[in-house]
């Protein structure tokens, strides 16, 4: 197992060690070095029975980008109005989105930080709000790494949402079956997204995806 610090996975000299190194984020304490080993066994788990889940990559601007995500946790703590804005265009965007549903869709506003994905807000389940979960477990963070728009479908052909569920040991009716996530930018560096998911299969219109473009632009204008 390589540990390494994040912005050093890309490393060649690390590269040509281990094809997967853990990233390291300093300073250590043994419960993150044991999520990290947890990690990278349940990553081996998916090996053996060949369903690999691969973690997003990390971008080529890492730092500039860790430096406007920094800032704007800074400001949320700051500025109280600015959450509630940003709560307020998550509750919209599910509400224009408007698909019926046993299981209604999830709509949140993530960062993507050196090591973990922090929900800002997120809508209507108010309390995935105190979730977090790591950024190799992330899917977000393949929006952060890709810098556009990510769509899956856990039916679609290269099994990302299945390859997922079984990474994440997640079962019905928790497993997310309908993902979709735009990237949410800042000093023109991509820090997080606005995303939606489900565990039902969905299909969004033409409509909807200029909408969620629409308070994407929303969002970035009021960052």
């Amino acid at each position: 197992v390589i540990f390494c610090e994040a912005d050093e996975c890309q490393s060649d000299q690390v590269m040509t060690l281990s094809p997967q190194p853990i990233r390291l984020v300093t300073p250590v304490s043994d419960i993150y070095l044991s999520s990290r080993i947890e990690t990278w066994l349940r990553r081996l788990d998916g090996q053996s029975s060949k369903c690999v889940w691969e973690r997003g990559s990390i971008p080529l601007r890492e730092r500039e980008r860790l430096s406007s995500v920094t800032y704007l946790e800074d400001r949320l703590r700051k500025d109280a109005q600015l959450k509630e804005q940003l709560n307020m265009i998550c509750q919209a965007a599910w509400q224009a989105l408007n698909l019926p549903s046993e299981r209604p869709m999830q709509v949140s506003i993530n960062l993507i930080t050196s090591d973990r994905q922090h929900t800002v807000c997120a809508y209507p389940d108010l309390e995935s709000e105190e979730r977090s979960c790591s950024r190799d477990e992330s899917i977000c963070s393949h929006v952060v790494a890709r810098e556009s728009e990510l769509s899956a479908s856990y039916h679609s052909a290269d099994a990302f949402l299945k390859t997922y569920a079984q990474f994440t040991n997640s079962t019905s009716p928790s497993t997310i079956r309908f993902y979709v996530g735009k990237p949410l930018s800042l000093k023109g560096q991509v820090i997080g997204t606005l995303c939606c998911y489900s565990s039902m299969n969905v299909q969004l219109q033409r409509g909807h995806q200029v909408l969620l473009d629409h308070f994407v632009r929303m969002i970035e204008a009021i960052l």
